[in-house]
């Protein structure tokens, strides 16, 4: 083994969990907390929660403007019709 060698790069890291994701792939679908939290078997007070952190990990104000982020810096694939 050389000086050079050491662990591979690692791809890049996703800052949500996988719920956050959940949740946010459904809002960005234009869900409502309500639905969303019937699709996935949550509270609504559970997907606020979630919500928050997704903005906060953004740095976003609003719901939209969270998912307007996270296309934009690749961390959501537009749905395919």
């Amino acid at each position: 083994m050389s000086i050079g060698d050491g662990p591979a790069p690692r791809e890049a890291l996703d800052p949500f969990t996988p719920r956050e994701r959940s949740v946010l792939g459904l809002v960005a679908l234009g869900r409502t907390n309500r639905q969303v939290g019937e699709e996935l078997y949550i509270s609504e007070k559970t997907v606020s929660v979630h919500l928050s952190r997704i903005m906060a990990k953004l740095g976003a104000t609003r719901r939209a403007e969270a998912v307007a982020i996270a296309y934009d810096k690749g961390l959501l694939e537009a749905p395919t019709p």
